[in-house]
């Protein structure tokens, strides 16, 4: 899927909020606040090709939550034992390929 954009957010010191995408130039008061995130990369190939193994290890080391893992690339883990439940994730993935949906929005 594609990555996600940037996002600045101006909480200006009288209570206003302002939101951009991309900016140049922007006059900053004292007592102004700035959040900035950048944005995240794009994914590369089919989701539901990804290996169920590796999408494992990225929820045990924190890159994706269990329910990413589902949402996202349609593998089903035991939240008990965090292993691969290969018959559900074979059925999920199946029915989203039917569908021709990687992985809903």
């Amino acid at each position: 899927r594609d990555g996600a954009p940037n996002n600045v957010v101006v909480f200006r010191r009288g209570g206003s909020r302002e939101e951009y995408g991309k900016i140049t130039d922007l006059e900053i008061g004292e007592g102004d606040v700035i959040s900035f995130r950048g944005g995240g990369g794009g994914g590369f190939g089919d989701p539901l090709e990804r290996d169920p193994e590796m999408v494992r290890w990225d929820v045990l080391n924190g890159y994706v939550s269990l329910e990413a893992a589902e949402r996202d690339y349609a593998v089903v883990l035991d939240p008990g034992t965090m292993r691969v439940d290969p018959q559900k994730t074979a059925s999920l993935r199946a029915e989203r390929k039917a569908r021709g949906t990687p992985a809903p929005r």
